[in-house]
């Protein structure tokens, strides 16, 4: 924490006015250390001349309760939450071998409409993931027509070699993943 802050109050000192808190998976920062990142967010807003703090791509997967309401709490936060999806189809969602699923996804944003005024979510997408139908397609696209986010970051599925996706069956055309992500942009 100590570390984070001075590296804080030297961009503030160069006249930043905001600190965006980013890495892999910053949701389960300091655990290794027996604190978490609310205790940076609080740190970080006692700095003067630092106006707004806020985070980059979240995992859901390690927020608790207690952690929302401390960010909810620090008036300099900026409540944006980025908040990494990949599908709105809690099958694909398996296949990409997610540790979270549609419900938990939703309910985590409905308990952060609870605790913050004005909430802002993004998300990424990935479309034509393989093996991903038509139909699970469609369940994305509707689940994220309801959920009311500001704004999606959608891409094409792309083969990394090396990895276990590289290698499933029932790889999507090109041409079906580009038609799937113009009609989430549009969307």
């Amino acid at each position: 924490v100590e570390s984070i802050v001075a590296q804080a109050q030297k961009l503030a000192d160069l006249g930043h006015k905001e600190i965006v808190l980013t890495g892999v998976n910053i949701s389960c920062y300091g655990q290794d250390l027996g604190n978490n990142v609310c205790d940076v967010i609080e740190a970080v807003a006692e700095i003067e001349n630092i106006h707004r703090i806020r985070f980059g791509s979240l995992e859901l997967d390690l927020f608790t309760d207690e952690m929302l309401v401390r960010m909810s709490k620090v008036e300099k936060f900026c409540p944006h939450f980025h908040l990494s999806l990949q599908s709105g189809c809690d099958k694909t969602l398996k296949a990409m071998n997610r540790m979270y699923d549609t419900k938990l996804y939703t309910d985590m944003m409905n308990r952060l409409r609870e605790l913050f005024v004005k909430p802002v979510f993004t998300t990424d997408i990935i479309v034509g993931f393989p093996g991903e139908t038509e139909y699970e397609f469609n369940e994305t696209y509707e689940y994220l027509n309801r959920i009311n986010l500001s704004k999606l970051h959608v891409f094409p599925y792309s083969i990394r070699k090396g990895t276990l996706a590289s290698k499933m069956e029932n790889q999507i055309e090109k041409n079906k993943k580009k038609e799937r992500a113009e009609k989430l942009i549009k969307l």
